[in-house]
């Protein structure tokens, strides 16, 4: 009989091991006397599967019988010890085990494996239990050590921000290891905050902090890459604080940021005036109110009311596990918390974020806390946040909660992976894009200036199944090179048929380039019988032009919502998604390329079979023609589409440089194959060139003759 709640304890493979009960939904690990790992970085894991209805079963024991490693590095010794000894400490012991865990990870955070991440959070975990008593208050056995843990609690985090993002990723896809750490954390700060008066302790804090930091019922910390501010508004008036960039040129943490404290009279006028505001919030003295009146209903009035507000350098602590597409912030993040009162507020609370990248689109959103009950993980969310405004690219959000709060964007293509051994590689493949989908629309622009100034090129077959490829690569590239700047239309039913109008182009493009294959099979492959039917320009434009129709309108008309920006996501573009993305767009997609290819291989198998009796110089230009044509075929047929797929599985940075090195390239590809390259089209533009040379030679010497045979006219 299964458990609704948790997987039940379960002897492992291993001598004398144990597989502990685990909630459904949570990953935990194997508990080891001795520290081994499965492959570098991992330890032994294993999820509880299951639900609420079937209860909870655990995931086979594949991980289990793979070869025990001992781990590489000291450092994971250490942590690893701190973890198993953490749940035995008493609380006079902390202090030094916290200390302890940042004398490890001061140097080791680009060095720093998923396990490493789950020792230091488990040890955090075991320590809330320990200090906040299963959580209750515990302030006369913390004694004055509470300024000790906020520093020390602060340090963990800010050297934690510096870990490789992909690494923070797996170790909260594999044990849930970011998502405890920031719960822990969190719940430990917020509960010292009540323990005791708020006040300034010089100890472990610097001198960056400004004149502000005097202020009576405050306590600011501020570490490189994270910044906490802890107030007492009765106190001190202080509900808020604002970060202040110093240097325009450089931001690698905080040491080149002022930090600002806000009342609960300021304004959000004021507050957005702030030059170089970088991020800010703080509780109006209306809502301060409001939750004071609310106070007996939402929290224990015998609790000192309280203001927590922390500032994360990144989102090294805010990795969803959503398996759809990656997701990443467009700011720094902010936290706002009153402890012990619920979430939810009687009125909006304001908070200012400048975004990083002002091209992006990008929305407000909290982080919404899930103990990963099942598949429902931890994630952004914009449900109750919205935007007022954006001022000198600084976004005001305002949320009807407390919790964590950041600008976020979409990112389809996986691009957090890029960044973790090349931080630049996104910048300089939007830049490759971008002079890809330039060149090859002025290429395009080039093969309709050639059929405008030469009339008769246009009856060729070959011209006409160019002009119309050419038209719908047009089209695509324009919407691609400009969707980051199209707004959502405030009607939802235009949004819908802007989203239904991509959708169309693209599998019209897509259209074109399966007629093509089938042209060039038919060329190469099937060289006897009849190799082009009856009107073939005009049944290959119904079709590619006509059949597109059927899937977009009918996922249209069936529910044109599938073409509305996600209200999961961030993205303001208006495109299909869920069932007209998957069957509409992705399988067409993946049948056409699939078709291309097969043609691709039989045409190249074909053409490469030259006869024996070739001689050398024959052979090497019989070689250099199908290289050409392998070139032109891999362009025709939009097969650089595959390093796309790639990207979308992977997000592996050669996949990524493959496609944006080819795909945004196909219009010039087919300017210089069909116009550069193509005696004819040459002939062609040699003859108009000479015509337009002599021409006008001839019309200057005839006005030079003119000018040289008039009298000289004097003063």
């Amino acid at each position: 009989m299964n458990s609704t709640e948790i997987c039940f304890p379960e002897p492992s493979d291993r001598n004398g091991t144990w597989w502990p009960k685990a909630p459904i939904g949570q990953s935990v690990t194997l508990e080891q006397k001795v520290l081994c790992s499965i492959e570098p970085g991992l330890i032994p894991y294993r999820k509880c599967l299951g639900d609420r209805i079937y209860g909870g079963v655990w995931e086979s024991v594949e991980k289990d019988s793979k070869q025990c490693l001992p781990p590489a590095n000291p450092e994971t010794k250490t942590l690893d010890a701190i973890h198993k000894n953490s749940s035995r400490m008493q609380i006079d012991e902390i202090e030094g085990a916290l200390k302890g865990i940042n004398d490890v990870i001061r140097n080791y955070t680009e060095k720093m494996e998923p396990m490493d991440i789950y020792f230091v959070s488990g040890a955090i975990e075991n320590f809330r239990e320990t200090l906040l008593n299963n959580g209750t208050n515990n302030a006369a056995v913390i004694g004055n050590k509470s300024t000790s843990y906020y520093c020390d609690l602060s340090d963990v985090l800010s050297h934690m921000m510096n870990v490789e993002r992909t690494v923070m990723n797996g170790s909260q896809s594999l044990y849930n290891a970011t998502n405890r750490l920031l719960d822990s954390t969190e719940s430990i700060i917020n509960q010292l905050s009540t323990a005791e008066s708020v006040r300034a302790d010089r100890n472990c804090l610097d001198d960056r902090r400004g004149n502000d930091s005097e202020e009576q019922g405050t306590m600011l910390l501020r570490k490189p890459r994270f910044v906490l501010l802890v107030a007492d508004p009765d106190e001190a008036n202080v509900t808020g604080m604002a970060l202040i960039r110093t240097n325009t040129t450089e931001d690698h943490d905080f040491d080149s940021y002022d930090v600002r404290l806000l009342t609960m009279d300021d304004s959000e006028e004021d507050t957005l005036a702030i030059e170089n505001l970088e991020i800010a919030s703080f509780i109006p003295r209306t809502l301060l109110n409001k939750m004071k009146q609310l106070r007996p209903n939402n929290t224990n009035p015998d609790v000192p009311f309280r203001v927590v507000i922390s500032v994360y350098f990144n989102d090294r602590f805010f990795q969803e596990s959503l398996g759809e597409n990656s997701r990443g912030t467009n700011g720094k993040i902010v936290s706002v918390t009153v402890p012990g009162y619920g979430s939810e507020l009687p009125e909006r609370l304001p908070v200012f974020v400048r975004e990083v990248d002002s091209t992006r689109n990008s929305s407000c959103e909290f982080w919404k806390f899930l103990r990963n009950d099942g598949d429902d993980t931890s994630r952004w969310s914009p449900i109750g946040c919205e935007s007022s405004g954006k001022w000198n690219n600084v976004n005001l959000c305002k949320c009807s909660h407390m919790t964590s709060f950041s600008r976020i964007f979409l990112d389809p293509f996986g691009a957090k992976a890029l960044e973790k051994n090349h931080p630049n590689a996104e910048r300089i493949l939007d830049t490759i894009t971008l002079v890809g989908c330039l060149l090859s629309l002025f290429g395009i622009m080039g093969i309709f200036i050639t059929a405008i100034v030469f009339p008769r090129w246009n009856d060729l077959f070959n011209t006409k199944i160019l002009l119309n490829l050419s038209f719908a690569v047009a089209i695509e590239l324009i919407v691609f090179t400009f969707i980051g700047y199209f707004k959502r239309p405030d009607d939802d039913m235009w949004c819908a048929v802007q989203g239904a109008s991509i959708h169309y182009t693209i599998l019209v493009t897509f259209m074109w380039m399966l007629v093509i294959a089938h042209l060039q099979f038919m060329q190469f492959v099937k060289v006897l019988g009849k190799l082009r039917p009856t009107h073939c320009v005009l049944k290959a434009t119904i079709v590619s032009w006509g059949l597109p129709l059927a899937p977009v309108g009918f996922f249209f008309f069936q529910n044109n919502d599938l073409y509305l920006p996600k209200k999961n996501y961030t993205s303001d573009i208006c495109f299909p998604h869920d069932q007209a993305q998957f069957y509409g767009l992705l399988i067409p997609i993946a049948l056409i390329l699939t078709v291309n290819l097969a043609c691709f291989l039989l045409i190249m198998y074909h053409v490469s079979r030259a006869p024996d009796n070739l001689t050398r110089s024959t052979n090497k230009n019989m070689a250099l023609l199908q290289l050409r044509l392998l070139v032109l075929l891999f362009f025709q047929l939009g097969l650089s589409w595959m390093f796309g797929m790639m990207i979308t599985e992977n997000a592996h940075l050669v996949w990524s440089y493959l496609f944006c090195l080819t795909a945004p390239y196909q219009g010039l590809m087919l300017f210089v194959n069909f116009i550069l390259l193509q005696p004819s089209t040459r002939r062609l533009w040699s003859k108009k060139i000479a015509e337009v040379v002599t021409q006008n030679y001839d019309r200057f010497a005839l006005k030079k003759s003119t000018s040289s045979s008039q009298p000289p006219m004097w003063l």
